[in-house]
Parts: structure tokens; sequence; C-alpha cells
């Protein structure tokens, strides 16, 4: 007879991964698919179409239409802007359930569940369940996490395998079998979903242990792993020419980064500048800056999520494009310091933390500073967008075209191609240079995407005369929508924006 306490149902778990599924499968397939998205589901076609024994790689052209950018693909078009773990994993769900804007978010909400439940257990692990479920219930509401896991790309694969590494890397400290194992695996997925967050949480684990655990003893045990994952990635790095993604960097540029992720993190994440000087106060009032006892086992802990936490900052800093995405990892490592530190308070006082934490989940009261003091429900906005119809200039131009254009027409457009692509199945072409180009079907120049020299030029004239203008009640957006910048982020249609979506069909 099995014991009742052989296996123990953590019920808060469960309620908490049911609400997680309510709120990133609700309404998944609503909003079309915007640019990035569509790269990669265009990709991911191609894998399809292309795919074994023909090609069976990940292809930028389909014979119809080319998803181009600066270093996207080789001169037989194979991709290499990034990593293809993505592409097979949306070509994995489009073989199972049909091309849709629904299927190509489906797989990447899974990994985000997965990501919560890695999150939960490295909380518990780290320090204990009180902490894990804080840390899950502010987890559970926060934004920029729920929408990020809601897209159609890397960013829950890279979440998942970043919480995945460091957990192998907790087993390899505490020498647990298979922990070498699970290191160099997760390394290995972690990077082919995006080495470029791989390098920073790498380098931030290094350190840690070099801090706090390294011994002469392991040193060939721990060269030799750190050889293999060297070994295994290298290649990796080399065939999608990684370095071709550096930028001339300047002191300006970097600090300009780092102050963008910190006050991205602060802003939208957790309330750092608060904590500080909360803190502060804290230690001014007692004359010391400690204003609770922290033992050994939790300091080194904590420095393992500062140190992941210095080095993606620093390694951002020099990164070409800035985006919450880049240190998506971080959301999580930090909600559980935030949430250690709240539940070291319950240790002394219960009623303030928990006020604390119902502001935390239903508003962004402590992100804000005195001089920019207005207190906004970033969840109530994503709970009306999840509940919603939202209509945004794709599905107005997708929904056009397919009522509108006949299967042979080609589409000139500078931004959305990827997407047109995807949901009309016209040929989609995206070069706009005035006096480069041909005259097809349709041409939709989108207002921020589209030059000043392009109105200008004598290509834009003629236009006039061989095309009739149509101009559809849209709002032109710069995005049809963009998960990881709130401060851009329409949780709702925008009505009554000053330009419009216009198409020129030919006559």
């Amino acid at each position: 007879m099995v014991s009742k306490n052989f296996v123990k149902i953590d019920y808060f778990l469960l309620l908490s991964l049911a609400l997680l599924c309510l709120l990133t499968f609700l309404n998944l397939g609503n909003q079309y698919l915007w640019q990035d998205e569509a790269e990669n589901s265009i990709i991911a076609r191609n894998i399809l179409q292309y795919g074994y024994p023909q090609y069976g790689y990940p292809r930028a052209f389909d014979g119809t239409h080319l998803v181009i950018s600066d270093i996207g693909y080789r001169k037989n078009y194979t991709w290499i802007l990034q990593p293809w773990l993505q592409n097979y994993v949306t070509a994995i769900s489009f073989y199972l359930f049909g091309k849709s804007t629904f299927s190509a978010r489906f797989p990447f909400v899974l990994f985000g569940i997965f990501s919560f439940v890695a999150a939960y257990f490295l909380a518990k692990r780290l320090f204990y369940l009180r902490v894990a479920r804080i840390s899950s219930v502010i987890l559970l509401t926060s934004v920029p996490y729920l929408l990020m896991i809601r897209q159609a790309r890397y960013y829950s694969l890279a979440l998942f395998f970043a919480l995945l590494l460091i957990h192998g890397y907790l087993d390899y400290v505490e020498k647990r079998k298979f922990s070498e194992l699970k290191v160099i695996a997760s390394s290995f997925f972690l990077f082919n979903s995006n080495f470029g967050l791989f390098f920073p949480l790498a380098g931030g684990l290094m350190l840690h242990y070099l801090f706090f655990h390294f011994e002469w003893k392991n040193i060939k045990k721990d060269a030799m792993m750190f050889l293999l994952i060297a070994v295994i990635i290298t290649p990796i790095f080399i065939y999608f020419k990684g370095w071709l993604h550096k930028v001339p960097l300047s002191a300006d540029f970097i600090f300009g980064n780092i102050k963008f992720y910190l006050r991205s993190i602060n802003r939208y994440v957790v309330p750092i500048r608060f904590i500080g000087i909360v803190y502060l106060i804290l230690a001014a009032l007692k004359r010391k800056f400690v204003f609770f006892r922290i033992n050994y086992p939790d300091k080194k802990k904590l420095f393992l999520i500062f140190f992941i936490f210095i080095t993606a900052i620093l390694f951002m800093g020099i990164a070409k494009f800035r985006s919450l995405r880049y240190v998506i990892y971080l959301i999580p490592l930090l909600i559980i310091f935030e949430s250690y530190i709240l539940a070291r308070w319950m240790n002394y006082n219960k009623f303030l933390p928990l006020i604390c934490i119902a502001l935390l989940v239903t508003t962004d009261l402590f992100h804000h500073s005195i001089v920019d003091f207005k207190v906004r429900s970033y969840f109530k906005d994503y709970f009306y967008e999840i509940t919603h119809d939202y209509e945004g200039p794709i599905e107005c131009i997708a929904t056009f075209l397919k009522e509108n254009a006949k299967k042979e027409d080609t589409v000139k457009i500078p931004y959305g191609d990827c997407a047109v692509a995807f949901y009309t199945g016209l040929k989609v072409d995206n070069k706009m240079e005035p006096g480069k180009s041909p005259y097809p079907e349709w041409i939709i120049p989108r207002d921020y995407w589209t030059s000043s020299d392009f109105y200008n030029s004598n290509y834009y004239k003629e236009m006039q005369k061989r095309y009739k203008k149509i101009t559809l009640d849209y709002p032109d957006l710069r995005w049809e929508n963009r998960p990881d910048d709130l401060g851009y982020h329409k949780f709702r249609t925008v009505k009554n924006y000053p330009k419009k979506v216009v198409t020129y069909r030919k006559k």
C-alpha cells in the first residue's frame, strides 16, 4: 500500500499553472503575427516545404518570397540570422496543427509555462517554499513575462533553457549525478535559442563558481566540461557568423544601453530603485547597512542572482540592439530576489508585506519616481487585451489583399512583408529604393518605414499616374504590436490615429 505522504501534491503550484494557462492561451490567435514572429513562421513553413530530403534546413527563400536582413542567409539561402531551434519548434507545430497564428505561438506558450515551473522550483531550491510562492504570484502577473511567452519567437525557449542551465549549475556544485550532462545539454539548447543570451548567463555562473565553489582539485573536471561546451557551441557560432552582430562601440553607446536596461527593469519588472531607497532608509535608522541577518548559504544564492544580473547588464551594454527580451531570464531571477526580501520581511510583520504584494501585482505604484507619478495597472490592461479583439495594420493589409488581390499579384511593402507573405501567400518585395524597383500590382509604403527620399523621387511621381490610391481605415502603426516594450505596446486597438494605412493599386 502506497503511503499518503509518498506523493505530495503542491496544490498552490497546480492552481498557479491553471491561472497561467488561462492568461496565456486565452485569445492567443487573435492578434496577427508581427514582423519578427512572421519571419520565424515563414522560415518554419519553408522547412516543411523544402524539408528532407530536398534540403532539410531553414531557407530564407521559398521560390516566391525572400526573407531579407543584413546577415540573413548564405548564398544557397540558408537562414543564419539566428539559430534554428525556434524555426524547428514552429515547424513541428505547423506539421501537427496546421499553419495558423495560434499554432505558430502554441509551442512557445508551452515552453513559457515550463519556465514558470522551473522558476518556481528554482526559488524553492535557492531559498524556501514561501519565496517560491510569493515569486510565483508576482511572476504570474508580470506583464512583460506574459507578453513575451505568448510570442512565436525564441523568448520562452531561451528563458526555459536559461533556468534549466542554472538548475544544472546548482546540480554541478552540489556534485549530483549527471550534472555535467545537464549543464552541457542546457547550454546547447540555450545557445541554439539565442547565443547572445547564453554568453552573459554563462559568465555570471562562472563568476559565481570562482568566488564560491572553485577548488584546485576539481580543475581537470571543470576544464573538461568547459572544453566540451566550447567544442559544441563554437562551430555553431562560426556557422551563424555570430561576430557580424557587432556594433561600433563608444562610451555613450555602452552607457546608453546600460541605462536603458536599468530603467526598463525598474519600470516594468522589479522596482530596484524603490528597494534601494527603502534599504538605505532602514540602514540609516539602524546605523548599519544590514537590517536583517542573512546566513551564508543565502548570501551565496543571492550573489548568484547578483552575478548573473551584472554580467547580463554589462554584456548587453555592448550589444547591437536593446530590448527586454535579451535579458528575459532576469525577470524571474529578480522577482525571486524581490520575493526573498518580502518573505524575510514577513518574519517581522505579516500585514505590510501582504499589502506590498497586493500593490505589486495590481499596480506599478513602486516603479515610479516622485517626478513621474501616475499609477497604472499593466495587468488590468493585459487582461483587457486577452479578452478583446485587437486590430492592427497587418491584419488590415492582409485582409484587404486576400479580398482584392489575385493569386499571381506582387506586393511591394517595406515592413511587414513576412506577415503579408504568411497570411496571403502572395509574392512580396520589401525593397523600396527609388529607381531600383519595378511597378508591381500593389505598393504599400508604410509610413514609418519609408524614407522621405521615396516620396520625392521620380518613381513616386510615376506611381501617381499608374496607381489608384486607396486609404484604409486602420492606423499605420510602426509595428502590428511589440511585446517587449510596454512603453509602446498596444493593449487595445488604436483609435483616432492621425496616419492611416495607404495602398496603391495598379490601374
